[in-house]
């Protein structure tokens, strides 16, 4: 028997711009409708925030439901990644590409149109309360 608890809930980024956008969601939803039968294909590209296992699976829900391409956005580097050695196998050989040290600033729309997400580089301080160091913007990125 296993008997496990995960997070339950998504977390919003809390950038600007994020509340007005529908293309916009959080992993969990997302998989769970996935799971619950909503398997609508994807057509484009996909942006994924974070460097944990629900990223990863997010991500590699996305490509096998179409995505032409998908990125995994992680704002630390590979070594403070959460995902487990296979996990970023499976995306290595899923086509998933995973860029380190960078974050989501805003959500960049022209009126009703999501026109794509602004990022900042991150260069990594001293260690925080969990010990990883520290992601902190780049000036100018």
């Amino acid at each position: 028997m296993l008997f496990a608890v995960g997070a339950q809930r998504g977390r919003a980024l809390g950038i600007p711009g994020e509340e007005d956008s529908p293309e916009v969601q959080d992993a969990l939803s997302y998989l769970r409708r996935v799971n619950g039968g909503n398997r609508t294909p994807f057509t484009g590209r996909v942006l994924v925030i974070g460097g944990g296992s629900t990223a990863v699976e997010a991500a590699r829900t996305a490509r096998r439901l179409g995505a032409a391409e998908v990125t995994i956005l992680y704002r630390r580097s590979e070594t403070e990644l959460l995902a487990g050695p296979e996990e970023i196998e499976a995306c290595a050989k899923e086509g998933i590409e995973i860029r380190f040290l960078v974050t989501p600033n805003a959500v960049v729309r022209d009126d009703d149109r999501f026109l794509g997400l602004e990022c900042l580089e991150i260069q990594l301080g001293e260690p925080d309360s969990s010990g990883r160091r520290r992601p902190m913007p780049v000036a100018g990125s």
